[in-house]
């Protein structure tokens, strides 16, 4: 066996190696599939084109170039097939005569051959037998089916290359392009051109020549990942992609992989640094770690990522521990999300709310003035009232947004008075029925008021409820217990307080002990108790005075 049949056999061995692989990578991919085709059609070649030069005879030299014929006819569809569909030009594939045409073509080649109108003789010299073309019009359009189909790949290629908007991607298309074309022009030269010229004192190595195609094929594929799908690949290709900084620690704390984000973060390579030294405060950064090393996962803090150039960004970090058993620990797994822009719109929007706060305190405190200057008296009376709301509404604990709401609410709850004449409100005697009812109307008119201000819907509820009592006895609809607002509670509570402890136009001020006594008497009746009890204890706990 001389030196070109064991480099034939060499190269069948190499290429079954390579479908090896190709397939190994991803047995369900279509592009896997097509790769391995054209690769097989190469190892066909190499084997039999091998077999032949160690032929003993004419005849048996040209059954193995007719077996041969299999490979060389079948490799420029399978080439037009993979690049196509690598390239993401499976357009030109869905045609409906596109798989019949990919079977004929071949088909026609082979028993083109079979019946000696390729290659149609043997010729012998030292290295084993050479194959003689024939020169008929078959050969020629074979050497056209060849160039042309390689011509579309190698277009298809510098396209894909050309568009390609990752560096991976124009890598894989040089690799592709480069060996594609190093064997596409060699194996021409020393196989068909020269076959076609009758040239016979050079050795048929095309099929050995194209081993370079094909080892840049799948050395792409296992290079650049490109047809690859493994659960490494998908989770390294995950992590490349995702917004949310990760990275991966030794139990020392030292960072042995970032993605993409991290780094961007950064604005640098993270790899091989410590924790503790892209964090503002490395002494939070010890403590996230530690906290996850006892507990198995550290809930998101909010932390100040430290950038190269010294400036500081907010982030969300969270940290969990990864366990090589129950009492060792292997490193961390560290994920931190930027909430720098979350933070500026969270600012704008605390922004927006003062500001629709600041017009509706400014809308209220002006009908407040307005009430005051027709009525001192009511107008004193809405402010001392708001006071005592305020501080039962404390002692009651209630959310800093219902204390505000409250607020407002007591500072104009008697508005609705606006429409009472001024004659009724300062009657120095007890008012008739007539004039009472006057009088009882200004819940509802408050209400009336308030309610086209674009005000919180509870401060015109709690104005309009606020002379409601839990039996129903109350006005201007009579609800009971639960169907009155907890604010209107504590507003019916500290109007009674204010209105006995102060001046009438009809009586002198009655006290504050005659006050507290009325709520508490009545307490669970007309009054909500937990409210009687707070506001009893800013009294007797010398908590509150009125101003």
């Amino acid at each position: 066996m001389n030196t070109i049949t064991i480099a034939h056999f060499l190269s069948y061995v190499a290429d079954i190696l390579l479908i090896i692989l190709v397939v190994g990578k991803n047995p369900y991919a279509r592009a896997n599939h097509l790769c391995a085709l054209l690769v097989t059609a190469f190892s066909i070649w190499s084997l039999f084109f091998g077999l032949a030069n160690m032929a003993h005879s004419q005849e048996e030299a040209m059954y193995f170039f007719n077996v041969a014929a299999i490979g060389w006819s079948i490799f420029p569809v399978a080439a037009l097939w993979f690049y196509l569909h690598l390239t993401q030009n499976e357009r030109f594939l869905c045609f409906r005569g596109a798989i019949p045409v990919s079977i004929f073509i071949p088909a026609f080649f082979i028993y083109q051959q079979w019946t000696g109108n390729l290659v149609n003789s043997a010729f012998k010299t030292t290295w084993g037998w050479v194959a003689v073309w024939s020169h008929s019009v078959y050969s020629y359009i074979y050497l056209a089916y060849v160039i042309l189909s390689l011509t579309v790949c190698m277009l298809s290629i510098v396209h894909y290359g050309l568009h390609a908007r990752t560096r991976g991607r124009k890598k894989q298309a040089n690799m592709l392009l480069i060996t594609g074309c190093i064997s596409t022009i060699l194996a021409l030269i020393l196989g068909i051109f020269n076959q076609m010229r009758d040239v016979q004192h050079l050795p048929q190595a095309s099929d050995i020549l194209v081993l370079i195609w094909a080892a840049g094929i799948v050395y792409t594929i296992s290079r650049y990942e490109l047809l690859t799908i493994t659960p490494t690949t998908v989770a390294y290709q995950i992590l490349s992609v995702m917004r949310e900084a990760i990275i991966l620690l030794d139990v020392q704390g030292k960072i042995i992989y970032a993605n993409r984000a991290a780094a961007s973060l950064r604005k640098s390579e993270l790899q091989n640094e410590y924790f503790s030294s892209i964090l503002a405060d490395s002494g939070k950064a010890s403590e996230l770690l530690r906290e996850a090393a006892i507990n198995g996962v550290c809930g998101q803090q909010e932390l100040d990522y430290l950038t190269t150039a010294g400036s500081k960004i907010p982030v969300a970090v969270s940290a969990t521990a990864i366990r090589e058993s129950a009492d060792s620990i292997a490193g961390f797994v560290v994920s931190a999300i930027d909430i720098s822009e979350s933070k500026q719109a969270h600012r704008k929007i605390q922004q927006s709310c003062e500001m629709v706060k600041k017009t509706h305190h400014d809308a209220v405190e002006t009908i407040a003035r307005i009430m005051d200057m027709r009525d001192p008296y009511t107008g004193n009376h809405q402010i001392r009232v708001a006071s005592l709301v305020d501080a039962i509404a404390r002692e009651m604990k209630l959310t800093g947004e219902q204390i505000d709401q409250l607020h407002m609410a007591a500072i104009v709850h008697d508005i609705g008075k606006i429409n009472i004449a001024a004659d009724i409100l300062n009657k120095p005697a007890t008012l008739s029925n007539l004039e009472f009812e006057i009088v009882k109307a200004h819940s509802q008119g408050g209400y009336d008021i308030v309610k086209g201000l674009d005000l919180p819907c509870t401060i015109a509820e709690a104005i309009l409820q606020h002379h409601e009592r839990l039996d129903g006895s109350g006005y201007p609809r009579g609800l009971k217990k639960a169907e009155i607002l907890l604010e209107a509670k504590i507003l019916a509570v500290a109007d009674v307080i204010e209105a006995m402890a102060s001046h009438r136009p009809y009586r002198p001020a009655l006290g504050i002990d005659r006050a507290l006594e009325e709520v508490t008497s009545n307490k669970g009746q007309l009054y909500e108790p937990a409210v009687v009890d707070a506001c009893v204890r800013l009294f007797n706990e010398n908590k509150f005075h009125f101003a």
